[in-house]
């Protein structure tokens, strides 16, 4: 395969990216909190926020989209200056590695448990991350290229599981009652948060002039992810009835074993859908790689590019160990409820650009 290697990624691209890195990890963590509070219209939850996020990024990547004519980490060093450039630069870094390592945790669980108990949840992560290590250190059109591949993949198999999943969908199972109709708008806020993890687009958005259509490529990809979501929870409860739905860790991944494959084509189909997002899990990492180590070379201008890509491996795999080690995964849903801080903190520069063309 073959790249030009001027770092750069097309609006195409960065819709991919948005697809293939995060629609498999939130399908795998966020609708689990969201059933627990919305019950049977955690659905509706789902896709309220979700299409709430999708707006708001729409918003976000028109208005950003003004101001960034160079790099992100030039842009913050340019506006911010040097040592206030230096913090926001160091809490993107840290933002970034605990919630990719922390998202690595949770694949490297689900390896170990779904697909092969044989294989332990570091080794499973450390396989993630070596491969993820080779496709950072390509830079960030590689990254783009292989998820323009990955997210076609991942939609069609979807798409697939979705059709022959829906005739045995129980309808009566959705209709909310009284009581979850309260908790659907406090989903809805949860949907919004687990979506907005992905602030990474700011740091992502491509250098050109066609500034809506790369904010509508941004809606797009989080629309598609919303849908998506949306129907695979109502999947997970029409499948399990909302009571069993609050006990299962991944509802969505443990509904495939009742479903049936034309012909009993595939015996262990959660180990299907398990590997989809394992598929989604390493291009998370190598994003948050590629983005982690891009900030360390603003940050320190002489340091090697192998160098950087091992340090940002390094860091994410700390992270991501801590969570292993702590048993309970409360700590990677919480980090949710930072994300409103996070977002200004990554606009600061924006805005202060956007300010000072004004004048």
């Amino acid at each position: 395969m073959n790249f030009s290697c001027n770092n750069k990624i097309s609006n195409n691209q960065l819709s991919a990216v948005i697809i293939a890195a995060f629609l498999g990890c939130t399908a795998v963590s966020a609708p689990l909190g969201i059933i627990e509070t919305a019950g049977g219209g955690a659905y509706i939850s789902v896709f309220l926020g979700g299409f709430a996020a999708s707006v708001f990024f729409y918003l976000l990547a028109w208005l950003t989209g003004k101001t960034l004519t160079d790099s992100y980490e030039n842009t913050v060093r340019q506006n911010l200056g040097k040592w206030l450039g230096f913090i926001v630069l160091a809490v993107i870094f840290v933002y970034v590695s605990v919630y990719g390592g922390f998202q690595l945790a949770i694949t490297a669980r689900m390896v170990h448990f779904t697909m092969e108990k044989s294989v332990s949840s570091l080794f499973a992560a450390l396989l993630i991350v070596f491969v993820a290590f080779y496709t950072a250190l390509r830079g960030r059109e590689c990254v783009g290229r292989i998820s323009e591949t990955a997210a076609v993949i991942m939609l069609l198999f979807i798409v697939f599981i979705f059709v022959i999943s829906a005739p045995s969908m129980d309808l009566t199972t959705l209709k909310p009652t009284p009581d979850e109709w309260r908790g659907i708008l406090e989903g809805a806020v949860m949907s919004f948060c687990s979506l907005s993890v992905a602030g990474y687009v700011f740091i992502m958005l491509p250098n050109n002039q066609s500034i809506k259509r790369t904010a509508f490529s941004v809606f797009l990809a989080f629309l598609v992810i919303t849908v998506v979501l949306s129907f695979g929870t109502a999947l997970a409860v029409s499948c399990f009835g909302v009571e069993e739905s609050k006990r299962k860790l991944w509802p969505v991944i443990q509904m495939m074993n009742y479903t049936e494959f034309p012909g009993s084509l595939v015996e262990r189909q959660e180990v299907l859908m398990s590997g989809f997002y394992v598929f989604s899990s390493f291009i998370l990492t190598a994003l948050s790689v590629h983005i982690t180590s891009e900030i360390l070379e603003s940050i320190f201008k002489r340091i090697n590019r192998v160098f950087s890509v091992l340090t940002a491996c390094a860091v994410l795999l700390f992270f991501c160990l801590t969570a292993l080690s702590q048993g309970g995964f409360d700590a990677v849903y919480g980090i949710y409820g930072f994300n409103a801080a996070m977002y200004g903190v990554m606009l600061l520069a924006p805005a202060v650009s956007l300010i000072r063309r004004k004048r």
